[in-house]
């Protein structure tokens, strides 16, 4: 994967990118290896990306099974709450 990024001057073509990310400032996109470097972008790396706020779909994967993993512990700690306060009431 290779990062390029442009500020904006209202001329931003995207085309074959795998991932694009946008700030007030700049747009970043990431392409695979074997393209050429489109007109008017600059090379960037993944850290700059990341620093802009941007994540990449498998980190973003991550971050969601990470946070699916903490609300099915919730849903499991209130479902054994609800089945204590049943068993209280027979």
């Amino acid at each position: 994967m290779v990062v390029y990024k442009k500020s904006h001057d209202g001329k931003v073509n995207i085309t074959g990118a795998i991932y694009t990310h946008a700030t007030d400032e700049e747009t970043f996109a990431v392409f695979s290896d074997d393209i050429a470097v489109p007109d008017g972008w600059e090379l960037s790396s993944l850290s700059e990306l990341a620093n802009a706020g941007g994540t990449l779909p498998k980190q973003k994967l991550v971050q969601l099974e990470e946070q699916n993993l903490i609300i099915m512990s919730a849903l499991a700690d209130l479902y054994e709450e609800i089945l204590a306060l049943k068993e209280e009431d027979v």
